[in-house]
């Protein structure tokens, strides 16, 4: 009789377990800390500020001609909309600043 294909087995090979490394098989570094904290911090800002900006421009403090479908939403659309887009751009931009913390071309110390 068959098992059936649900049936959860463990792994019975130990190579089958992949283990979080900061380094490449050639040794190269390929993670610093600084780009999770780069992206955390830039997320937040990146996101206050647009949402900053879309708000306003909603609430008709900066009117930008062509922009008026954040103001049929509300204000509280806009922010949101604002701060998600202003997140996602602030995120990757500090995980990209903080790829500079990783120095690839120099030698590994012994």
């Amino acid at each position: 009789m068959k098992e059936p294909l649900h049936v959860n087995k463990k792994p019975m090979d130990a190579q089958l377990l992949v283990p979080l490394l900061d380094y490449d098989p050639h040794q190269q570094r390929i993670y610093h800390p600084a780009i999770g904290k780069g992206a955390v911090v830039g997320g937040l800002l990146g996101g206050l500020l647009m949402a900053l900006l879309t708000w306003g421009l909603a609430a008709g403090w900066w009117p930008v001609a062509g922009l008026g479908q954040l103001a049929a939403g509300g204000e509280g659309v806009a922010a949101f909309f604002g701060f998600v887009v202003g997140s996602s751009l602030g995120g990757l931009t500090g995980a990209l600043a903080g790829l500079r913390k990783i120095d690839i071309h120099a030698p590994k110390k012994s």
